[in-house]
């Protein structure tokens, strides 16, 4: 809790057992009076709401987080139960079990072969110079096709089969690469640098974190070995022949 003389917020931690809610800010009686309000309290009885927008985004990403949680664990669950249950009245459990299969061996060659294709273009673009950053969110998208095919289960299999689709897994890819950078969320820098641009193991720093060194004037003159000077030999010194 912080306070002051006059005009001063008074700010109730999470802390403190005076019964506040959390993003509520109290003030003092002196700023009260000051502006009308001649309570006995110690502050006023009319908290003032924190912005929304402080509060707005934990919320969202705590909703967003609930929301994958019961579609994973509850949601996909009980809509592969009614998917088993229908498709195997109709076609039998035997060839349930076999689609089941099937779809998981589909998966895993398809991994093997285009997962080398996406390292081939991610080559291709650290050549050119560009950071391969949709390659690697295709690489991401490809595993989880994997992944999903393998798991048992009609509705994972036919997501699966979509992201396998290299058109739209690419142009996905591009687009979450995209709002991940633009979000600053996500930086790419060079190979072998730091994000200071220093190399690594290097306390000074690379080539980027050095600028020109001093330029010294001068002239050079070329010297032969004739126009050296002679040096008195040093009779019984050991290291001359």
């Amino acid at each position: 809790m912080t306070g002051g003389l006059l005009g001063v917020t008074i700010v109730l931690g999470p802390s403190s057992n005076l019964g506040h809610r959390r993003g509520f800010c109290y003030r003092t009686r002196a700023y009260a009076g000051a502006h009308g309000n001649h309570g006995k309290l110690p502050f006023s009885l009319f908290p003032h709401r924190a912005p929304a927008s402080k509060l707005w985004r934990p919320i969202h990403r705590t909703g967003l987080l609930r929301f994958f949680l019961f579609f994973f664990f509850i949601a996909i669950p009980l809509i592969e139960i009614a998917l088993f249950i229908q498709v195997g009245g109709y076609i039998g459990v035997p060839a349930t079990i076999g689609i089941v299969l099937g779809t998981a061996l589909l998966g895993a060659s398809l991994l093997r072969v285009q997962g080398i294709q996406t390292w081939q273009r991610a080559e291709e673009a650290m050549r050119r110079g560009e950071p391969p950053v949709a390659e690697m969110f295709d690489g991401v998208f490809l595993f989880a096709a994997a992944l999903l095919m393998i798991t048992p289960g009609f509705f994972t299999d036919c997501i699966g089969i979509t992201l396998l689709i290299p058109p739209l897994r690419r142009r996905l890819g591009r687009y979450v690469a995209q709002r991940i950078i633009a979000s600053g969320q996500f930086q790419v820098y060079p190979g072998g640098m730091n994000p200071g641009g220093m190399n690594p193991g290097s306390p000074q720093g690379g080539p980027a974190a050095r600028g020109p060194g001093p330029v010294i004037e001068g002239e050079a003159e070329e010297l032969n070995d004739e126009d050296a000077p002679s040096r008195p030999d040093r009779p019984g010194s050991p290291w001359r022949p």
